[in-house]
This record gives C-alpha cells, structure tokens and sequence, in this order.
C-alpha cells in the first residue's frame, strides 16, 4: 500500500512494525533497537546527572559561604545596636548635664513646661498647667494625701498620671509614669535610651514620646494616649471577665518584647499594667534589671510587695523571671478572683519572706477554684518559688495561646 493511497493505513502499518521490531528487540553487535532507544533518551538526563555532580561541591561551598555572610551580618547587627544603644545612654547624660550646667536655660527637653497639663480628679477636671513632680511625690508622704496622689494609680515605685500635651494649638492625650522617691533610683540614662530604641510598632506596648523635665532628679516618662491602670479599667466594666483571656495574652506578648530588648517589667500587677480605655493593654513600666529598694522600717508591712518574687527580696537582681511571677500572680487574681496572699498582706515584710512558700499560700495544690487542669497548672509555672524553676513568658504565651478557649470560657469566681 502506497502511502498516497491511504496515508492512516500506511501510518498505522508502519507504526505496528515498528513497535514490533522495538518489542522483540533483535540484537545486533549485542544491541537491540530498544536498547538504543532507551540509550539515546537517557543519555542527556546521565549527562546532566554528571553536570550535577560536578556542580554540588561548588553549590556546597556557596550555600557555607553565604551562612557564614549572615552569620557576620547578625553579630554586625547585634554590634550596632549596642553600640546605638550605648550612644542614647551617653547622649542623655549629655543632655542632664547640659541642662545643669545651663541652670534650665539650654533645651533639652522633650517637652517645655508649659506644654504638658496633667489632669486631675475624674475625666473632665480640673488642669494643672505647670506640672511638677513634687505635687504627687510630696502628697505620696505618710498622712499627705491630696487631689492628686489620691487619683494616681500607682505601684511601689511607680505613679501613672493621665495629662494631655498641647502644642501649637492642639491637644493630644497622654500619659506620665514617674518614679518615686522610694524608688531609689539616681540615674535613668540606660533605661531612657532603651526606650528610646523601642518601635512604636512592638506589640502592647506604650509609644514612648520623650521625657519631660521638671522639679524631680529622674524625669517623667510620656507616651502616647491616655491609659489607666488595668484594675480601674475592669472595675469601671459590667463585665470585666470578658476580657481576661485578651488581657493576659496581650501582657504576655509586650512581657515578651520587653525581655527581647534586655528590659523588664517590675512589678506586674492590676495596678501597674496599663491599657487603653478601649481594654487594649500597652505597658508603660520598662526598665533595665536592678535590685528593689525596701523600706528600712523593719516593721513595715508586705502589702504589695507581695508581687515580687522571693529572689528580689534575697537582695538578687529582678530579672525576667521575675515579670513570670508576676504575671502568674495577676492571673490567679483574674481567673480566681481573690487577691493573691490577701491574708499575708499584714506581715512584717521579714516575716513573709521567710514563711514564703507560694503554692501553698495561694492554695494552688488543693483548691483548683474550678478551673481547668491546664489553666491551674500554667499559674503554679510561674509562680514556683526558685527562678530557676519558672517558666520562660515565651513558654507562657505559647501555652496561653494552647489554653485559650479554657480562659474564655471559664466564669468569673466559679
């Protein structure tokens, strides 16, 4: 049959002689036509199979190259920052003695005097143009209390001071934190330029604006929006339980950022965590790791240094997991609702650091308060009473976030 003819027969034909001749594969000087086949179409995948093989020492060789670039790239970067870091820290000192040697006439504020109003009372009161610290440091004095002090929510060591700043005729609310003078605190160089590095994007936590100069040794710190304590927010809520799952997993989360920037907390408490009206938490307390200052009074009650964990009272420095055992306590007083060593509290200092034994006191190994297991057991991880045995806050949020719906769903005092 000729191929004009019939050209799908023809093709047809052909194509089943073929298929034929490659099937019994006839070898002729030891090859088949299939093995031919088969040859010529491996040939460019061995060829490149050879290529590759040539090319993997070099590729090697690259890819350790390159990690080793990074690795020089990631201790560069560390290196800067520190050294950025130390520049802000000589930077402020530069600043107060400028501002000492110039007897206030050389600006180095942030903010001028006259800028920053702090409001007293409840919202909508009264405004005090000239802020000065020694109106609250002053009134913070045994049998002193006045308008302003009385308003201040405030920890051991710290006061946050709702004010608003104004500036070419605007108003931004703000807030003020300011040590006191139980503080004992003489420098804040480091801890201001630290806050100076922080983003204003790093989570929950508060936009620092600047320092503000008045009366004190150690300036005010102010941030941006107006904050209130966390206990003022969930007592002015109809239902404050809604938002403790949200609350503790925000803490947890700028605990976090903090520990990642070489700060801490101190003293973690409904008093001293801070959140918008709104109930979005943005903490204010940040600084550098440091021995608590204690009143010399032997006599002197536990009260709210309670909050503290026993190393600190061991004269030890308040390091990270020092924030742990406060976080765990502000927990327990949120799903438990009871205040953590509510009995304890009237102890001489002394006596409670030796009686100390937390997961006793807190009643954590027999009352569950009808939590659930992994919510009870998250509590006694932060709350043991040996630093070494706490948990991190990155292995906190992480178990946050596991337990979350057992938060959500727990009834307050249940």
């Amino acid at each position: 049959m000729r191929f004009d003819k019939d050209p799908v027969q023809w093709v047809a034909r052909r194509s089943e002689k073929l298929l034929s001749k490659l099937l019994k594969n006839k070898k002729h000087d030891g090859n088949g036509p299939l093995d031919i086949l088969l040859e010529v179409l491996m040939q460019r995948p061995c060829d490149m199979i050879d290529l590759l093989e040539d090319k993997i020492p070099t590729i090697i060789n690259a890819y350790v190259e390159l990690l080793d670039k990074l690795e020089e790239l990631a201790v560069d970067h560390k290196r800067d920052a520190n050294m950025y870091e130390k520049m802000l820290e000589e930077i402020e000192q530069l600043k107060t003695e400028l501002k000492h040697y110039g007897e206030g006439n050389v600006f180095v504020n942030h903010f001028k005097l006259s800028e920053i109003r702090v409001i007293t009372g409840q919202l909508g009161g009264s405004l005090h143009k000239a802020f000065r610290v020694s109106c609250i440091l002053k009134e913070d004095e045994p049998g002193n209390k006045g308008l302003i002090a009385a308003d201040t929510p405030h920890g051991l060591w710290t006061y946050v001071q709702a004010g608003m700043f104004q500036r070419d005729g605007t108003e931004t609310p703000i807030t003020k934190q300011l040590y006191t003078t139980a503080s004992g605190i003489g420098c804040n160089h480091r801890e201001v330029a630290k806050l100076r590095s922080l983003l204003s994007t790093d989570s929950h936590m508060a936009e620092f604006l600047g320092i503000h100069h008045t009366d004190a040794i150690i300036p005010s710190y102010i941030f941006d929006q107006r904050l209130v304590s966390l206990s003022k927010f969930l007592s002015n809520n109809d239902t404050p339980d809604n938002y403790f799952h949200k609350v503790l997993l925000e803490t947890a989360s700028g605990l976090f950022n903090l520990h990642s920037k070489g700060l801490v907390h101190m003293e973690i408490s409904q008093h001293t965590i801070t959140v918008t009206e709104k109930g979005d938490v943005k903490l204010t307390g940040a600084c550098v790791p440091q021995k608590a200052s204690f009143p010399i009074d032997g006599e002197a009650k536990a009260g709210n240094f309670v909050y503290l964990p026993h190393d600190v009272f061991n004269d030890e420095l308040y390091i990270t997991s020092g924030d742990v055992y406060g976080f765990g306590l502000l927990m327990y007083e949120l799903m438990y609702d009871r205040l953590a060593f509510d009995s304890k509290r009237s102890y001489r200092i002394r006596d409670f650091v030796r009686d100390l034994n937390p997961k006793a006191m807190l009643g954590l190994d027999q009352d569950s308060g009808g939590l659930p297991a992994p919510v009870v057991r998250l509590v006694q991880m932060c709350v043991k009473k040996l630093n070494s045995e706490r948990s991190t806050i990155s292995n906190v949020l992480n178990k946050l976030q596991v337990v979350g719906d057992d938060l959500s769903k727990v009834p307050v005092g249940q």
